[in-house]
């Protein structure tokens, strides 16, 4: 042992020696000088790489040993589950087994629900036929509903016209009813003011508006009980008075309100705003002067005969209290036949149309009658009234017209016989009318769109002694009449 060990070194002594006698001298010389000052500094980076190796070391041992133990993981688990396959093969044939069971109990009530119709069929046929024949029964009864419900399209109409009018009704006297509660409250306001005294005449004229708004009440009440006659009126006349009425007045669709050709009394306020709107300070001092005149107006129907609904109105009443005017105009229609054309429609020379209304205004004993007779479309008499007037009227025309040189040459004749056609020139009617009449006729006209406000008076060239000269009272805008109600 000894020998092999003195060997080994002695080998190991030969091999350094070789190894420095290949190391070039000068670098001898510098490893002998440098080593034994710096031996220190030697050893501690010696032992700095010593044990950065031993570190990696470890930690390649760590990352061997966490592979081993994932992989034994792995091989534990996949022993430990059963295959897909195992386990999907068993719970294929649990499902085709249920399968076949719902299969084989739907063919089996299938089967039952087979036989008992079988056996239906053949115990109660009867019984088919009593199935078979219940909807066609169902759509008979169905029909037989539908015909109980359904109402003649005339009929329906008329029911739902009645409705709307029954409606319409009770609107309108709530309406009335409102204003009859204003109008009230402001007359007791005016009678608290102290008053000047008021010859008869003046308290009559200022009762005008009360009469008027009672009117406008018993006139819905009593409608019903009026069943209009005629005396002298042929069936081709009642034809042909029906075409202009059916054809002008009663063919326009109007609301009811507006539809009277005589409608209710409205008072001064009212008045101011319908005539002068947001113009009031504009006419303050015309407005000042205006209330001191009249009270309010009466609304006229708007079409072409305004102005003779807004005249005759008023003179039909003066009529109907004065004795000695009303027979001497009867007696003046005597020789009058009536005359009016309208589009293709032509009355020539109709007595029985003047006879007729005649008659009709004899029936008359009140104005709250003759009101009740001008107002409603649905009567003839104010047809006949206007158709009577306007013939009455060219006839004067005709007689005076040699004294209307100073209106030039126009020519209402031709208007005066035409159905709703105004005028020319009313006030060549109004000169007329004021001389063969003998009346007193004032006009109010009000032209916001010119700034003009003006009063007009009418009066006769010539009054005979103990004629009293009746006064009517006109409110006018351009195209327009209405009635106005003195103070």
């Amino acid at each position: 042992m000894q020998d092999t060990t003195s060997n080994q070194s002695l080998s190991g002594l030969r091999e350094k020696e070789s190894l420095i006698e290949n190391i070039p001298k000068p670098i001898l010389k510098i490893i002998k000088w440098y080593v034994p000052q710096h031996l220190n500094v030697i050893i501690f980076f010696l032992k700095v790489i010593r044990s950065l190796l031993s570190y990696i070391k470890g930690n390649k041992k760590k990352s061997n040993s966490g592979k081993a133990n994932e992989t034994l993981g792995k091989e534990n688990q996949e022993k430990s589950q059963p295959s897909r396959n195992e386990y999907q093969e068993p719970q294929q044939n649990r499902m085709s087994k249920q399968q076949k069971q719902q299969q084989t109990y739907k063919q089996d009530q299938n089967k039952n629900h087979q036989n008992t119709k079988n056996n239906r069929e053949s115990k109660i046929p009867e019984t088919n036929q009593k199935v078979q024949s219940t909807p066609q029964v169902k759509q008979e009864l169905v029909k037989d509903d539908q015909t109980k419900r359904q109402v003649e399209p005339s009929e329906y109409n008329d029911r739902k016209q009645q409705k709307q009018d029954n409606q319409q009704q009770q609107q309108e006297q709530i309406v009335q009813q409102e204003d009859l509660q204003q109008n009230n409250s402001d007359r007791q306001q005016q009678q608290q003011e102290p008053q000047k005294e008021q010859n008869p005449a003046q308290i009559e004229q200022q009762q005008i508006i009360e009469d008027q708004e009672q009117q406008n009440v018993e006139y819905l009440e009593d409608e019903s009980e009026f069943i209009e006659k005629y005396k002298y009126l042929t069936e081709d006349d009642l034809d042909l008075l029906n075409q202009i009425a059916n054809r002008s007045y009663k063919g326009r669709k109007v609301e009811y309100l507006y539809s009277q050709f005589i409608g209710q009394a409205q008072s001064i306020q009212d008045t101011i705003k319908q005539y002068f709107g947001r113009n009031q300070n504009k006419f303050s001092k015309q407005i000042k002067q205006l209330k001191k005149e009249i009270v309010g107006h009466i609304n006229i129907r708007g079409d072409g005969n305004c102005f003779y609904t807004a005249f005759l109105y008023q003179y039909l009443s003066i009529l109907l209290r004065d004795e000695q005017r009303r027979n001497g105009f009867i007696k003046e229609m005597e020789e009058l036949s009536a005359k009016i054309q309208y589009q293709d429609i032509k009355i020539e020379e109709n007595k029985r149309i003047v006879q007729e209304f005649v008659w009709q205004f004899q029936q008359l004993k009140t104005k709250e009658q003759l009101l009740r007779q001008m107002r409603n479309p649905d009567y003839l008499f104010y047809l006949l009234t206007i158709i009577v007037f306007r013939r009455y009227f060219a006839h004067l025309y005709h007689n005076y017209i040699q004294d209307l040189k100073q209106f030039g040459d126009l020519d209402i004749y031709n208007d005066l016989l035409t159905w709703e056609q105004e005028c020319n020139n009313n006030e060549i009617l109004i000169s007329v009318i004021v001389e063969h009449f003998k009346l007193h006729i004032t006009l109010y006209f009000i032209d916001l769109n010119n700034s003009n406000y003006d009063k007009k008076e009418y009066k006769p060239k010539q009054v005979n002694e103990g004629v009293k000269l009746e006064k009517i009272f006109l409110l006018l805008t351009p195209g327009h009449y209405q009635i106005a109600i003195p103070a």
